[in-house]
């Protein structure tokens, strides 16, 4: 089995321009993390976009709903920013034999410790099809309807 990795930005990708004061979207860091912590599973990385969420468009959305669709794997990790996560999770609900999960970060994958840290909720299903939402909690997504972004953190 191998996880498609679909990287859109967020704060995962952020680097810290020193002279420039301010964080622009960088190169996916997934794949060095996955490296780093020396995972067993096949994975495969894909550069979709270079976003903040913030930024991100109905159009970004069908687009990423679009690969969601065209990925030959079943299981796919979408790598996202924490703002607009839901809208997304939305975007991508319906889509049938496809086991999608969002996940953000709260700090830049340059910073580590552990960009990626994700437990699963026991309620959550963890190989049926749908979309969900982890930001340290693995969440189906009709659980997290009407939660703000910034509680994300504390579910």
């Amino acid at each position: 089995m191998r996880i498609r990795i679909i990287s859109t930005g967020g704060t995962i990708d952020k680097i810290y321009f020193d002279r420039l004061s301010e964080f622009q979207i960088g190169e996916p860091q997934t794949g060095e993390v996955l490296r780093e912590a020396h995972v067993a599973f096949d994975y495969l990385v894909e550069p979709l976009l270079r976003k903040d969420s913030l930024d991100l468009t109905d159009e970004d959305r069908r687009l990423i709903r679009r690969a969601a669709i065209a990925a030959p794997e079943r299981h796919l990790l979408i790598t996202h920013g924490t703002d607009t996560m839901i809208e997304t999770a939305r975007a991508l609900a319906g889509i049938p034999g496809k086991v999608i999960v969002l996940t953000g970060a709260l700090q830049p994958a340059r910073f580590r410790p552990d960009p990626l840290s994700v437990r699963y909720d026991d309620r959550s299903p963890r190989q049926g099809p749908g979309a969900q939402v982890a930001v340290g909690l693995v969440r189906p997504l009709e659980r997290i309807v009407g939660v703000v972004a910034a509680d994300l953190a504390t579910l």
